[in-house]
């Protein structure tokens, strides 16, 4: 909120400028970059588990993460990071997949953005949360950018979460 004093050239002109200042909070940007006060935020639905892209996740991949990471995350890390996508709020991705009989065929799905849940555009991962949760169709169809997309029976689902939750020990399979 301070007022800044600045001095620029324009059209090799001195100009004497006042800006007021504004502070910029990790949850501001599409990709946060620092988040040390609070967990990531996840779902976990039939073993497929979801997250927000942010720094800390792209570092997952290590020291040499800026060349590591996978090549579609950076691309937006470093030409989006400050700024959103198509409207979306955050970059909510895929990010592996816990095996288990009814997600069978996608245990090699990894980083894949989420795009859609049964055509409704997902904007971050709340919405993500709505849109499985208010789903009354009998399949829960995840659409990924680019050309992969996962379908789950939702009839199985709350079974397939008790299952997977006890298998491997998860303590909770949202936080949000």
């Amino acid at each position: 909120g301070e007022i800044c004093r600045i001095q620029v050239f324009r059209e090799g002109k001195k100009m004497d400028l006042q800006v007021q200042l504004k502070k910029f909070t990790s949850s501001d940007y599409f990709i946060p970059v620092y988040s040390f006060d609070k967990q990531p935020r996840f779902i976990i639905e039939g073993g497929l588990v979801f997250q927000e892209v942010s720094t800390n996740y792209l570092k997952t991949w290590g020291k040499k993460w800026e060349n590591s990471a996978d090549k579609r995350l950076l691309y937006y890390f470093n030409y989006y990071s400050r700024s959103s996508v198509d409207d979306r709020e955050k970059l909510v991705v895929l990010s592996f997949v816990l095996p288990d009989d009814i997600n069978i065929g996608y245990q090699r799905f990894r980083h894949l953005i989420v795009t859609k849940i049964n055509g409704q555009p997902i904007r971050n991962i709340l919405e993500l949360a709505e849109a499985m949760d208010d789903s009354d169709s009998e399949f829960l169809r995840i659409l990924f950018e680019g050309t992969n997309e996962a379908v789950l029976r939702t009839g199985n689902l709350k079974q397939a979460n008790e299952r997977i939750s006890q298998r491997y020990h998860l303590l909770q399979l949202r936080n949000l």
